[in-house]
């Protein structure tokens, strides 16, 4: 492979007044690091990695892409990046804010 994408986080953004997902799909999260095993995992192999907004949920929240490359192919994610980003148009959408 030249690149893997993968969701930055396993869950869509959730209410602020809770402090971790607990479950998701019946599996019991047991610290605040568990819900996020898709993007920490990546994190400790040390490759490029670099999270764009890649859409919105049905409530119009926010949702990323990670993008990770070979080891010391930095250049070539961000590349990457910036091509999904043009392609897209995402990174020019904003969400609304709730105040």
């Amino acid at each position: 492979y030249d690149f893997l994408a993968l969701p930055v986080s396993q869950v869509p953004p959730f209410p602020i007044e809770q402090e971790f997902v607990s479950e998701i799909n019946g599996v019991q999260m047991e610290t605040y690091l568990d819900w996020m095993r898709s993007c920490y995992f990546i994190s400790v192999t040390g490759q490029p990695a670099i999270s764009v907004p890649c859409g919105f949920t049905e409530d119009g929240l926010p949702v990323g892409l990670q993008l990770v490359g070979k080891p010391q192919d930095d250049l070539g994610v961000l590349q990457l990046a910036y091509a999904f980003e043009k392609a897209s148009g995402f990174y020019q959408q904003i969400p609304k804010v709730a105040l």
